[in-house]
């Protein structure tokens, strides 16, 4: 059984979803979780006086609050659990990529990710950080799809 579990956290339901399959998944196996927030770099107009610095303070603060509430979550079912806040290079890094990094780095036995199952055209323009792990991970990744 896995002793290492990755698990991304997004504050999304379904991410919600995946972090309780991560716990039931440590609980059956007496593993140890890293639940990981990626500070996303948005896809944004800036306008002139834009203060970006205190836009990615708002995301570090955002993503420092969920990885809390995780952590919460798993200590209260028994799970020991580590948080990461990752926050890649500006401009050109995906999500996917640092999540892969940091299972590598860590180093997880399995990534537990939630997944919203887009198709076509919903997918091709909106990406899949899911997809962009099942595709580069070096592990096996378990797919939490919202339902």
């Amino acid at each position: 059984m896995y002793k290492r579990i990755l698990v991304g956290v997004d504050g999304s339901d379904i991410s919600s979803k995946a972090l309780a399959e991560a716990i039931r998944l440590a609980e059956d196996a007496n593993a140890i979780m890293r639940i990981v927030y990626v500070v996303e770099e948005p896809a944004i107009n800036l306008e002139p006086g834009f203060d970006f610095d205190d836009f990615r303070r708002m995301l570090r603060s955002d993503g420092e609050r969920l990885l809390a509430a995780a952590r919460s979550e798993a200590s209260r079912a028994g799970r020991k659990s580590e948080a990461a806040l990752i926050e890649p290079p500006p401009f050109g890094a995906r999500p996917s990529d640092s999540l892969v990094a940091e299972a590598a780095r860590w180093p997880a036995e399995v990534i537990v990710l939630g997944t919203h199952g887009r198709r076509g055209l919903h997918r091709l323009l909106l990406g899949s950080v899911a997809e962009g792990v099942v595709r580069a991970s070096t592990v096996p990744v378990l797919l939490v799809r919202s339902q």
